[in-house]
């Protein structure tokens, strides 16, 4: 058998199910009540892409394949990225822009995706993400390299094909119980969908059934609409994604183009078919113009809209960009004039310059300004780092520090925890303890580890010392009530590490808008502890006998409560997570607490 397959034809049907998934992830990020979905539309593009390079490969000139797709992608792609850049570089505080920029150059080399991966979650946003969208463009490019692997043995081992196929499918759902977001941005495990277009493929003749092209979308947009809320931080199958809404949509993708529907004739399938010819440029410019559009420093990533106006603001803005970005730049009469060797050269020579920019940006700011402005960077991995994960799926706790002992703690809590854990632990270091963290962000919390696994842990891996710390009222007293009577029977002593105090609004941004932010953030200790859930009486009628409380907030709190140190530096990085700096300063407190263990 040939390795050559068919060309294909420009068909109106491919253009309107592209229209569909663009103006389905648009609307998704806009925040269109009853579209919280929308963003399966990524599924039906990979399903399209998968069946349209199977369908133009050729063996015989792997070189043009990958010049074509170059010539058609990349130039709409990079203006996308250097308008960005140079918007932000004007726009953005500097924390913020030097997001941008790592952001920038991670994708310059087609890997947004593991950039993304690296971060909590596409769900998650208090990152400044102004280009996630092109995560799915850098799985998109990985994809094509395995086109010229893919095509061989799709045509001549076809029980290989259909084991890897199976393999990324069954994967994709695993990992999905255990880490939804490396399922969500991986390769690997989105191989299948693009691997199901080459199936429409298979056979030569075509199915009989014939469907007019509004049913197949409706019926699309109706699932969409009615499934319930598919939450991307949920390791469920059914509600997390990419799980079986994914594989349900997949396969009405694939057999809508499989059967080839006639699109029709009527103004709804026209206005989807014209915006399939400018889906690409769309869905590049439409991110970056919502996250711009509503930028507030060190607010993150703001998605929807407030007004009618913004929202008709936001749709002519995307409409324009998005048509000049086709007609100037996408268009194969202007990508077909480019030299590809001179195109990445330009791009290779503004590497340097791009690396620096955040300096040349920052070089006017006092001393105090670049304390404010890269605040939110001072602070460890989160939990306990990607690489862990990876290797241990099924571990509930990581090891904080390298100490191998017998005296070992587990400190648990949730993102408060997470803030003082490298503090934390090379304190207990010094002190030849070996410190144990709960892998997740959530333990007794809602769809968190219950009490039994943090007990079936605790027995695990013989820890007899365990240190809390939450958020004030994170967890329920009922929750904290079951959890002490069983630490009391194990005879494990406990550590309760009190709240620290919260402020009403992002530290970072208040300081870097405000002239006094005194004004605006102050509290005593006093209006602290009121509010203060986990107050020491109520949370010792709880306790075990080996119980003892410590008061955090009373480290960062005299007469009033602090923010900043003397130095200009910010002790938090939000309005209620800790710095780096802010955690060090409770290094007294931990070296009392782990002394006191000895006395117990």
């Amino acid at each position: 058998m040939e390795l050559v397959i068919k060309a294909i034809t420009f068909r109106r049907d491919i253009q309107a199910l592209r229209g569909l998934a663009v103006l389905l992830v648009v609307l998704y990020h806009l925040k269109i009540p009853g579209f919280y979905n929308g963003f399966i539309g990524v599924d039906i593009f990979f399903v399209i892409s998968g069946y349209l390079m199977a369908s133009i490969y050729d063996s015989k000139s792997s070189k043009m394949f990958f010049i074509k797709r170059a010539r058609r992608l990349l130039p709409a792609y990079w203006a996308t990225l250097i308008l960005t850049l140079l918007v932000g570089f004007v726009v953005l505080a500097p924390s913020d822009f030097l997001q941008l920029r790592n952001q920038f150059l991670m994708s310059m080399f087609f890997l947004p995706n593991f950039y993304y991966w690296s971060q909590n979650s596409y769900f998650q946003a208090t990152d400044f993400n102004p280009l996630l969208n092109l995560w799915s463009l850098g799985v998109e490019f990985q994809f094509y390299l395995l086109v010229p692997l893919l095509c061989p043995i799709f045509l001549r081992y076809k029980r290989l094909f259909n084991l890897i196929f199976i393999v990324s499918l069954i994967a994709c759902l695993i990992v999905l119980t255990i880490s939804p977001k490396t399922s969500f941005f991986l390769i690997p495990f989105r191989l299948w969908e693009f691997m199901f277009g080459f199936y429409i493929l298979k056979n030569n003749h075509e199915l009989k059934l014939k469907f007019r092209a509004i049913y197949i979308v409706l019926f699309i947009i109706i699932l969409i609409l009615f499934y319930p809320y598919l939450d991307g931080f949920n390791s469920s199958i059914f509600f997390g994604h990419p799980g079986l809404v994914s594989l349900l949509v997949v396969l009405i993708t694939g057999l809508a183009i499989k059967t080839g529907f006639n699109p029709g004739e009527n103004i709804f399938m026209k206005i989807l078919i014209k915006i399939g010819d400018y889906s690409y440029a769309i869905y590049l410019i439409h991110f970056p113009v919502i996250i711009f559009y509503n930028y507030s420093p060190f607010g993150g990533t703001i998605l929807g809209f407030n007004t009618l106006k913004d929202f008709i603001t936001l749709s002519a803005l995307i409409a324009l960009l998005g048509s000049v970005l086709h007609k100037f730049i996408e268009l194969p009469g202007f990508s077909s004039k480019l030299k590809l060797r001179v195109f990445l050269a330009v791009g290779l020579l503004i590497i340097p310059l791009v690396l620096i920019s955040p300096t040349l940006q920052s070089s006017k700011l006092s001393g105090v300004q670049k304390n404010i402005a890269y605040s939110v960077q001072d602070r460890s991995q989160y939990r306990c780092g990607k690489i862990f994960r990876i290797l241990n799926p099924r571990s509930k706790t990581c090891e904080l520090n390298s100490t191998k002992s017998n005296l070992r703690i587990l400190l648990l809590g949730n993102s408060h925890a997470d803030s003082i854990k490298t503090t934390f632990a090379s304190i207990a270091q010094e002190y030849n303890y070996e410190v144990y963290f709960w892998e997740s962000n959530n333990p007794l919390m809602n769809a968190g580890a219950s009490v039994r696994e943090v007990i079936s842990e605790l027995k695990y891996k013989k820890i007899k010392h365990v240190f809390i710390h939450y958020s004030d009222g994170a967890v329920s007293k009922a929750k904290f009530s079951e959890l002490f009577y069983e630490l009391d029977h194990l005879g494990v002593t406990v550590s309760f590490l009190g709240p620290i105090p919260v402020w009403p609004d992002n530290v970072p941004k208040v300081l870097w808008s405000m002239r006094d932010p005194n004004r605006v953030l102050s509290q005593s200790y006093s209006e602290s502890s009121e509010r203060n859930l986990y107050s020491p009486k109520l949370v010792e009628k709880l306790s075990v006998k080996k119980f003892k409380f410590y008061d955090m907030a009373s480290i960062l709190c005299d007469s009033e409560c602090i923010f900043i140190n003397s130095s200009g530096k910010l002790l938090y990085w939000d309005a209620s997570h800790l710095t780096l700096t802010g955690s060090n300063l409770f290094t007294p407190l931990f070296r009392k607490a782990l002394l006191d263990l000895k006395r117990f």
